[in-house]
């Protein structure tokens, strides 16, 4: 039977349900690709999310990287081509021949007395040589034990590193709010990276025989295997994450559009927030300046009160007033009507109506400012 005869009974289904739905879906996005906003420059403290993961996917890419032989994240089996029920003398004989003067680690030496029963080698190979060796609780014919042992520092550790890493990168007072409407959106597939991690060592737990490929060829680790996959699969996410921030807030990502729409609740939610942060700013500016005010009243009134400081002031300004010579005589000279006038583009200038004017505003700027310093009544 060929494929076109299998998939024969579906081809109804394929053409009134399957077919409509891809046109819909291809006339939708190429409407969106059309209509797309233009791009925006990078909002403020989003550089400061894209870091955070580009450093979290060096991070882990590093962590990714192969450890030497001596080490514990290794298969014996694999490394030494050895079948999963070959005796434990023949397994390490041949892994002593690959340690530098053939000389067997204190680990393996360990190994050599443990690993001599299926199910201590299904252990080995589910949660690794650490937890196989250190648990104080576990037994052989309880092996989910040893992945009780091992799930707090093997396998939640990780992941915990990452969502704080996440939490970091969509930390609104770290960052930007912008970002903080993001994050239940991206913990989805942190969470799911977490579930099928979860699911590989349980499945491995409870069974294992099909899940480590036993056969006549040497087992597979799933130890090993998840200590190389788990930072890939985080940098993949991670790099997929700046992705999306950074398309998302330049207006790039034309698969959801509404993300940039004015109107959408989320941009509305964002500018609630500037608007709030505006409100909140103006509040303080306006209560420094109101100290100012307040301060500047009460050394005003101080003067005033005190007969010494007022005649020292008013001795000031007879200095001045008889150094600089009438105001009034000031506008009269032609230099500084010509000035005036090119200001205003007149021919000339009133003085006294200018005097009058400029009286006029101090008298209603400084309103009430005496009134409302403490001690003026």
């Amino acid at each position: 039977m060929t494929l076109l005869d299998s998939i024969k009974p579906f081809w109804p289904l394929l053409f009134t349900i399957g077919l409509p739905r891809a046109l819909g879906y291809y006339n939708a996005l190429k409407t969106a690709y059309r209509t797309r906003p233009p791009p925006t420059p990078l909002p403020p403290g989003i550089d400061r999310s894209l870091n955070i993961l580009f450093c979290s996917i060096l991070f882990f890419l590093i962590q990714s990287y192969p450890r030497s032989p001596e080490r514990d994240v290794w298969n014996i089996f694999s490394a030494t081509s050895t079948r999963f029920g070959a005796p434990a003398d023949v397994l390490f004989t041949r892994l002593a021949m690959l340690r530098p003067n053939t000389m067997l680690t204190a680990t393996d030496e360990a190994l050599r007395n443990v690993l001599l029963t299926k199910e201590a080698r299904y252990i080995y190979l589910t949660v690794g040589p650490s937890a196989l060796l250190s648990c104080p609780f576990c037994h052989f014919s309880r092996p989910s034990t040893y992945t009780l042992y091992a799930l707090p520092t093997t396998i939640l550790l990780p992941h915990l590193i990452h969502l704080t890493i996440l939490g970091l990168a969509t930390s609104g007072a770290l960052t930007s709010h912008i970002t903080s409407r993001f994050r239940t959106k991206l913990l989805i597939p942190a969470l799911v990276l977490l579930a099928m991690d979860l699911y590989i060592i349980l499945a491995a737990t409870f069974m294992p025989a099909a899940v480590l490929a036993i056969g006549t060829q040497p087992p597979q680790s799933v130890y090993v295997w998840l200590r190389a996959l788990r930072p890939l699969s985080f940098c993949a996410v991670d790099a997929g994450i700046a992705f999306y921030i950074w398309a998302t807030c330049t207006n790039r990502f034309i698969f959801f559009p509404f993300l940039s729409n004015p109107n959408s609740s989320a941009s509305l939610e964002s500018l609630q927030v500037q608007t709030q942060d505006l409100v909140r700013n103006s509040g303080i500016s306006l209560q420094n300046t109101q100290a100012k005010l307040r301060a500047l009243n009460i050394a005003r009134n101080t003067v005033v009160r005190d007969g010494g400081l007022k005649a020292r002031e008013e001795e000031y300004w007879t200095e001045v007033r008889e150094v600089e010579g009438d105001d009034e005589e000031v506008y009269q000279d032609e230099e500084v009507q010509a000035a005036i006038a090119r200001v205003y583009g007149q021919g000339g200038i009133d003085v006294p109506r200018a005097r009058k004017e400029a009286g006029a505003f101090v008298d209603g700027v400084t309103r009430g400012l005496e009134a409302s310093a403490p001690g003026s009544e």
